[in-house]
């Protein structure tokens, strides 16, 4: 067997989807693997665009349904939790109480709709992403790559040179060994809640203008664009292996149900993101996507 490389690099897409209309997001990811290689990481890589979800494995009805509704609405109240109590803070019982039932009533009328509604779509839909990055998750580890970079395809990359960024984090993420990295800009650190957490985590030097942040909490800024350990990577990809996913949640989810699994992950925050996340924000035209 060659030598492992020292990143795995995966694309997560489907055939309809507008943000790899023409191949643009298999050209990102292309573009990646080539400028990690010029700096001296070696790197393969995988596009998984394929919709997996079968109806036999994962049928829908309003019991599944509402499995999924009920299980998504309780992990929620278990991240804010957590965030909560890693900030320091002391949530309001009643009102977190409050917002716990509305959203499960919320949910649950959502998913009383059955096969025909929005809340079925999304659960294919969901089965579908899961699929995919359990894919590249397994392609990476059987490849015995030391780590696996995973992007979604609304990841873009606004300046050439946060490919050198990549490079730069990658290299010092495997010399002490990092678990997790979250590499894109996605949702606003007021918007997650993670203020606090950030605010005291530490700075790991790198010779850019992006901050790389130490964190002494595992959190997370959706799946767009991460970096995961070869260790962690085996974790995840336990975690949704397609005999769990069901009752079905979203993969950002999945993903914070592994950190509360493992609340010891050593996790980095890059600010801003060397990944902008093309459905959040607007991508200036004649840039990298």
């Amino acid at each position: 067997m060659p030598n492992p490389s020292d990143v795995f690099l995966g694309l997560v897409t489907h055939p309809k989807s507008s943000f790899n209309k023409d191949g643009r997001a298999t050209c990102l990811l292309e573009q990646v693997a080539q400028g990690l290689k010029k700096l001296g990481i070696s790197a393969e890589y995988l596009v998984s665009d394929r919709n997996d979800y079968s109806a036999q494995a994962y049928p829908i009805s309003r019991g599944t349904l509402l499995a999924a509704a009920q299980a998504q609405v309780k992990l929620e109240h278990e991240w804010r939790d957590f965030i909560a109590k890693s900030s320091g803070l002391n949530p309001n019982r009643l009102s977190e109480q409050c917002l716990y039932q509305v959203m499960r009533l919320k949910r649950s009328v959502a998913a009383f709709k059955g096969e025909n509604s929005t809340a079925a779509e999304a659960y294919q839909r969901l089965i579908n992403i899961d699929l995919s990055h359990h894919r590249v998750l397994t392609q990476g580890i059987n490849a015995g790559a030391k780590a696996v970079v995973i992007l979604e395809d609304d990841a873009s990359i606004i300046d050439p040179r946060r490919i050198d960024d990549l490079a730069l984090v990658t290299k010092k993420a495997l010399e002490v060994k990092t678990d997790f990295i979250s590499l894109s800009e996605s949702i606003s650190a007021p918007e997650l809640g993670i203020e606090r957490i950030l605010k005291r985590g530490g700075s790991v030097d790198f010779d850019s203008d992006i901050d790389v942040i130490e964190l002494d909490t595992p959190v997370t800024n959706t799946v767009c664009a991460n970096y995961y350990s070869r260790e962690f990577a085996i974790k995840f990809q336990a975690h949704i292996s397609p005999e769990h996913l069901t009752p079905v949640k979203p993969i950002d989810w999945r993903l914070n149900e592994v950190m509360l699994a493992n609340p010891n992950t050593t996790c980095w925050w890059v600010q801003p993101g060397i990944f902008v996340q093309g459905s959040m924000h607007e991508i200036p035209p004649n840039t990298q996507s």
